[in-house]
């Protein structure tokens, strides 16, 4: 599973029969990018999309039995390894770090949509 999948799956883990616009907002991914990772995690069989019974032009999203025991079997690594790259950093330096990448993705959002206006 690379780590765009990752992310949505661990994002549908935690929010699960959502629509795929829903799902763009949470997991950060722009609507093209999101079909294809989808369709990846639907073809391994950890996510299931149906109609929307609300709207039938849109999709929920949701993940699978197969798709839950990944996420039990990833998310311990994949958290034991992030204490690792943060060890040493106190919490203040950690949450002015996560607030300047966050005002430059900001930044560079409203860039883009500068450019594309």
């Amino acid at each position: 599973i690379t780590s765009e999948q990752w992310s949505v799956l661990r994002t549908l883990s935690e929010h699960d029969h959502i629509s795929q616009k829903e799902l763009s907002i949470r997991a950060d991914k722009d609507q093209a990018t999101l079909t294809k990772i989808l369709d990846l995690l639907e073809k391994s069989e950890v996510i299931k999309r149906k109609v929307n019974p609300s709207d039938r032009r849109s999709f929920l999203i949701m993940i699978t039995e197969k798709g839950k025991k990944l996420v039990e079997e990833v998310a311990p690594y994949l958290e034991e390894i992030f204490s690792k790259i943060i060890n040493g950093i106190d919490e203040e330096s950690l949450n002015i770090y996560l607030k300047v990448l966050q005002q430059i993705e900001d930044n560079a959002d409203s860039l883009l949509e500068d450019v594309n206006n």
